[in-house]
């Protein structure tokens, strides 16, 4: 019976450890133990593994993060509207016709200036080489100063549109006669200018001046060419910066329906491009959105209110 009973518990030893712990009655000790504790260790890590399983499916629910809060995005300010006032400009000198052409003497230093204007009043035109800029504020007086030999004389004009004008021969400019070619360009910021056109009426109730600023352009041994920088027109006692603005020009205003909704006539001017293209309730729509200029998409820093 005692026999009996150890079988039995035997039995139950064996069913707990599997087939590896029966089979390993029939071989030597050694190998026995080797294998048992071999086949224990996977049973073990099988074990440890499974029990890792179901815990990541049984698994606690994630810890909840504290919401984050975006910070709301900054307003950008909205584009100012600015009403233009109208100025009747008895001068202009088209600063897209000035060209620079070599002198008719042949010399290769020396140029000749052509360009055309328009005068409502009798004016007259004085061109300044290599001069700077000195401005009264109190009265809005500009004059000016240059080193260059040859001093300007004042042409008279008689009214009318259209006047092409070509400096002399004699009075050609001259590069030689510059003391450095530094002074032929323009420099961002500097009151030293390498031309100027003024326009003045003369006669007139009302004095205008009208002035061109242009610098000369190509590296030394390259054609040289002109172009102007800015022009100004001081009138009213001021003096005002002038502004090219694009869908203003006579075959511009042919179509001079906006380009937003074709119907409005276009009377606002987006800044700093300077297109003319909108009317004034497509204005207000872009003012809300703050879209870009509908001709170039850039950024719209102010409109223009023209009156046209």
């Amino acid at each position: 019976m005692g026999t009996s009973g150890s079988r039995q518990r035997g039995s139950a030893a064996d069913a707990g450890t599997g087939e590896s712990t029966s089979s390993s009655s029939r071989r030597r000790p050694g190998s026995s133990s080797r294998s048992s504790s071999t086949r224990r260790g996977e049973n073990s890590a099988t074990g440890s593994g499974g029990s890792r399983s179901s815990r990541q499916q049984e698994g606690a629910e994630p810890a909840q993060h504290a919401p984050t809060t975006r910070a709301a995005p900054k307003k950008l300010p909205l584009p100012l509207l600015h009403q233009t006032v109208t100025l009747k400009n008895n001068i202009n000198l088209n600063r897209n016709s000035i060209h620079l052409c070599k002198a008719e003497d042949g010399h290769e230093t020396r140029f000749q200036l052509e360009f055309t204007f328009d005068c409502e009043a009798a004016c007259t035109l004085t061109i300044w080489y290599v001069a700077e800029e000195e401005v009264d504020d109190s009265d809005a007086t500009i004059r000016f100063q240059s080193n260059y030999p040859h001093q300007p004389t004042k042409m008279e004009f008689q009214p009318g549109l259209g006047h092409k004008y070509k400096v002399p021969l004699a009075e050609a400019f001259d590069t030689t006669l510059v003391a450095t070619r530094r002074n032929l360009y323009y420099h961002q910021g500097s009151r030293l200018y390498p031309l100027v056109l003024v326009l003045q009426t003369t006669g007139s109730a009302e004095p205008q001046m009208q002035l061109t600023y242009a610098t000369f352009k190509g590296h030394e041994g390259d054609a040289l060419t002109v172009s102007a920088v800015r022009q100004k027109l001081q009138c009213q006692g001021a003096v005002y910066d002038m502004k090219e603005v694009y869908g203003a020009e006579q075959s511009s205003l042919d179509t001079a329906e906006c380009v937003i909704c074709m119907s409005n006539p276009k009377s606002i001017a987006v800044l700093p491009c300077r297109h003319l293209c909108m009317c004034s309730d497509c204005a207000k729509d872009l003012h809300r959105s703050m879209d870009g200029c509908p001709m170039c998409r850039c950024k719209v820093e102010s409109l223009l209110q023209m009156n046209l």
